[in-house]
């Protein structure tokens, strides 16, 4: 009639220290290696001939060249394709 309360009880199921380490592990594993496959996948990607970086380089260049047009002193050639002229020396370098 009585019953002993220990069956009644369920077992309830608890991971161990190291089954809770061993999935850790490879967690940690797998994520290492996704990573390194972006950082393979991002070197092979060359996206200097893209539109976007011709675009800047062109800019910069510009941006250079017309410095070194205000700053310029004389000019000794002037044609449709080509100028020369010159510049003061603004680094010390002669």
């Amino acid at each position: 009639m009585f019953s002993n309360p220990r069956k009644l009880r369920h077992r309830h199921r608890r991971f161990t220290l190291i089954e809770l380490i061993v999935s850790m592990g490879s967690a940690t594993v797998l994520m290492v290696g996704m990573a390194s496959t972006l950082v393979i996948a991002s070197k092979a990607f060359d996206d200097s001939n893209s539109v976007v970086s011709q675009k800047v380089s062109t800019a910069e260049v510009q941006a250079d060249m017309l410095g070194d047009l205000r700053l310029a002193t004389g000019f000794s050639e002037l044609t449709a394709t080509a100028v020369t002229f010159t510049v003061p020396d603004r680094d010390g370098g002669g």
